[in-house]
């Protein structure tokens, strides 16, 4: 229930995640993002243009912010690279701005990012995207 929630908030946010279809018993039913196949994960797909996804995954983590909302758990696992865009899931950990630790969980996911992008080549500086991102 609380995914499901945090869904239908981060896309009143404009971010980009599945369409949350019902919610019954416990079990979320969700919109499937790829075409024949599922996405894969952004851990399995490196974008082709990575400083173009690393902006997007920036992107959409600057409008769950505003939408009140920190993930808490973003990473290469948690974004799906459809057709070289990301797509944020797992949003059952995410939580609220008035959590007393969303400050911690915003650096967190920041880290996550940083150092996937630059272990696959792409510098980045933490301290302006956590700047970007909560101003």
């Amino acid at each position: 229930q609380r995914e499901y929630r945090n869904l239908l908030k981060a896309r009143q946010g404009n971010v980009k995640v599945p369409v949350p279809i019902k919610f019954l018993n416990n079990v979320l039913v969700e919109e499937f993002i790829g075409d024949e196949e599922a996405a894969p994960k952004l851990k399995d797909l490196i974008p082709k243009n990575k400083k173009d996804f690393f902006n997007k995954t920036i992107k959409n983590m600057k409008n769950l912010y505003k939408a009140g909302l920190v993930h808490a758990d973003l990473s290469s696992f948690n974004i799906l690279n459809y057709k070289e865009n990301p797509v944020f899931i797992d949003m059952s950990q995410t939580t609220t701005l008035r959590n007393p630790r969303a400050e911690e969980f915003l650096i967190r996911d920041v880290k996550n990012i940083c150092n996937f992008f630059d272990k696959i080549g792409l510098k980045v500086k933490k301290e302006n995207i956590i700047k970007k991102i909560s101003k």
